[in-house]
């Protein structure tokens, strides 16, 4: 199914002036979504993903007759086509009254900031200067030597080349057997054994069979990796990457954010069954049988707390922040047996999830026993690390009421070092010497 997503908008309630700015895109072989718009109309659904936006500042049938009026009615229209979560935007308002711009953004800031994504750039092309496609060209070249926004499009744009380039790469590949030319026939054939070939030797038959659009998936993302670190990025990123010497977060930077894209998956509907799966623990009164400690004695166990006989209020401080605490179970089976669906005892490590205040009362560094994690943030609320510890390793099947609810994924990166230092420790090689 192809997709129906722009990455260019012009709004404007003439359409005369619509059709202007149209014939503009369409000289220049870019593709612009022509929104016919006037104020209080409904749309059925928010855009999403815009990467430019023209907006004519007058959106009603007659000339406003003040300020706020004109301000109330463009803020209306960008609260009703533009997701808040659309992601980085220029605005430009492509209109007779520029002028207006800065009372524009005074209005939104003070009273509509929550509810309209904040462009990286607001700028605006007037329409009494511009003529003809040449003019609009200049313009559009004016907006753009915005440097960053210029490297966010660049971006944008190579990876979805590198896209491109692996459809083309496989489609290339798939033999037309005897198809005569605009005929598929044999094409179709080979296209299935190719891909399922693919899907196969990426995951296993077992797994392929039961989730082939998965299976493809980790099959295409080696070669579409590939082809995007090939990509040449402009030479702008030169310029605009001043600070590598002394690269620091800014103020306030929340790296939990960060960490989180790049090691927690919670788009996916997984099972307990999936290697990395993070799922609440159940145990209860199997702590002590599995264990042989009660649950009480296993959070305290995870961590390595500052003081060796904590006083009172020390104590306190401690409670409270265990209180806070859940224990939770990741799925962490060999690689191999994952992919290709093998009989196996499924294999979890208990860990603990537990806010990030709790680096106040422990120790910085851990025993080989334990790995932390970094910081995560999900749900723009939830700031958390998980710690797993060696020592307490369970085997239940997926079917398990001990087993909870999955509460996210943790990607392959961090699950491959979290079952590397686990085999290391496993496998620490002792020695009697005089």
């Amino acid at each position: 199914m192809l997709s129906s997503d722009y990455k260019i908008i012009a709004v404007d309630n003439d359409q005369e002036e619509l059709d202007r700015i149209e014939e503009c895109f369409k000289d220049l072989r870019i593709a612009c979504f022509p929104l016919l718009y006037s104020s209080g109309d409904e749309l059925k659904s928010k855009f999403k993903g815009i990467r430019l936006a023209f907006f004519d500042v007058n959106l009603s049938a007659g000339n406003p007759t003040n300020d706020p009026m004109l301000c109330s009615i463009i803020s209306d229209a960008l609260k009703k086509i533009l997701a808040y979560d659309n992601g980085p935007y220029a605005l430009i308002f492509w209109s007779l009254h520029a002028s207006k711009l800065d009372i524009i953004k005074r209005y939104i800031e003070t009273r509509e900031k929550g509810n309209i994504p904040s462009p990286l750039l607001v700028d605006t092309i007037d329409k009494v200067r511009f003529t003809d496609t040449d003019d609009f060209k200049r313009e559009l070249e004016r907006i753009l030597s915005h440097q960053t926004l210029n490297l966010i499009f660049d971006y944008e744009n190579k990876a979805m080349q590198a896209a491109s380039r692996t459809i083309n790469t496989l489609f290339d590949l798939v033999p037309r057997g005897n198809d005569s030319w605009g005929e598929s026939v044999d094409f179709e054939t080979n296209f299935d054994k190719v891909f399922s070939k693919i899907a196969v030797e990426a995951t296993g038959k077992k797994y392929a069979t039961d989730n082939p659009k998965l299976s493809i998936q980790e099959g295409l993302s080696p070669i579409l990796v590939h082809n995007l670190h090939n990509q040449l990025l402009t030479t702008d990123w030169d310029v605009k990457l001043t600070q590598i010497s002394t690269a620091e977060f800014p103020a306030n930077f929340n790296r939990g954010v960060l960490n989180s894209a790049y090691h927690i998956d919670t788009v996916g509907a997984y099972g307990k069954d999936t290697r990395g799966a993070v799922v609440k623990s159940e145990l209860g009164e199997d702590y002590r049988r599995f264990l042989g400690e009660n649950e009480q004695t296993i959070k305290n166990s995870m961590f390595k707390f500052k003081w060796d006989n904590p006083s009172a209020a020390q104590q306190g401080q401690i409670t409270g922040i265990l209180s806070k605490c859940d224990l939770v179970l990741l799925e962490i089976s060999a690689a191999c047996d994952y992919a290709q669906n093998n009989s196996r005892i499924y294999k979890y490590i208990l860990g603990i999830e537990c806010p990030v205040d709790i680096e106040e009362v422990i120790q910085k560094k851990d025993g080989d026993y334990l790995y932390t994690t970094p910081h995560f943030f999900l749900n723009d609320e939830k700031q958390f690390i998980l710690k797993f510890n060696f020592r307490y390793i369970v085997g239940l099947h997926p079917s398990d009421d001990r087993l909870g609810a999955v509460m996210y994924r943790l990607n392959n990166n961090i699950i491959d070092l979290i079952g590397n230092k686990y085999s290391s420790y496993v496998s620490r090689i002792g020695t009697v010497a005089f």
